[in-house]
């Protein structure tokens, strides 16, 4: 009399095997039924192999391919084409340092604001460009727009605030000096494309202003008369040439 469990392992050969009952009771069916079963296992862990290879080695390799393709490639290609041989950037260097040499030895001269930080994004526009950056007109009108819009602003809300001079959070002189300088930055856009002289550092200088740093009409000249200066400078420097 055999047990559940031999009944149980004997029915589950037969099925896999396609044999009868009465066949797989007869001795010589026991080894195929076996051999049978070791081949299934076997392929089962051929297909597991394949699979884990697939899932831990060939999926990695195509997303390294595809970011690699798609991203690492064209970057150092670009930046192979960008990058300037050593002269080049030795030159852009001497440039940007002589452009802004003559505002700041001016400001150091006087104790004047000759030298603000609207004048590095202009020099930088000035000493990559083989042309010069952007034109006179967009240099000199972009800040004498933003200076006279920031002036504007400034005297109309916040007159007499500055940034340190705000007692303390939500107060109205905040509102005010804020305001100003979200104000002053918007007229300044409108003001370029109007006038057909953008230039995006004078928006940073009408922020300066209008924010109270530099807020009387004084600074609003001189800052004008360092921009002037800095422009005769790069007439006056040679070309960059990109050889």
């Amino acid at each position: 009399m055999k047990c559940l469990v031999c009944q149980g392992l004997e029915a589950a050969l037969v099925g896999r095997s396609g044999t009868s009952v009465a066949d797989s009771a007869r001795p010589e069916v026991i080894p195929l039924l076996l051999r049978n079963r070791f081949r299934c296992r076997k392929r089962l862990a051929v297909a597991d192999e394949y699979w884990a290879r697939v899932i831990y080695q060939r999926v990695p390799q195509e997303i390294c391919y595809v970011i690699r393709r798609r991203w690492i490639s064209p970057w150092i290609q670009g930046r192979g084409a960008a990058v300037m041989n050593r002269s080049v950037l030795l030159r852009v260097f001497v440039r940007v340092c002589v452009l802004l040499s003559v505002p700041a030895l001016a400001a150091w001269a006087t104790a004047k604001p000759f030298l603000f930080p609207s004048l590095g994004p202009t020099a930088f526009a000035l000493a990559v460009s083989n042309r010069g950056g952007d034109s006179c007109r967009q240099i000199l009108g972009g800040h004498f727009v933003g200076v006279v819009a920031g002036l504007l602003c400034y005297h109309l809300f916040a007159t007499r605030l500055t940034l340190e001079s705000i007692p303390h959070a939500w107060s109205l002189g905040g509102l005010k000096l804020v305001s100003s300088g979200a104000l002053s930055v918007g007229l300044t856009t409108v003001m370029m494309l109007l006038t057909d002289t953008s230039h995006s550092p004078a928006c940073a200088m009408t922020l300066i202003i209008s924010l109270g740093l530099v807020p009387t009409f004084m600074d609003g000249g001189l800052i004008m008369l360092a921009v002037a200066v800095m422009f005769l400078v790069q007439l006056l420097l040679p070309q960059l040439r990109k050889d």
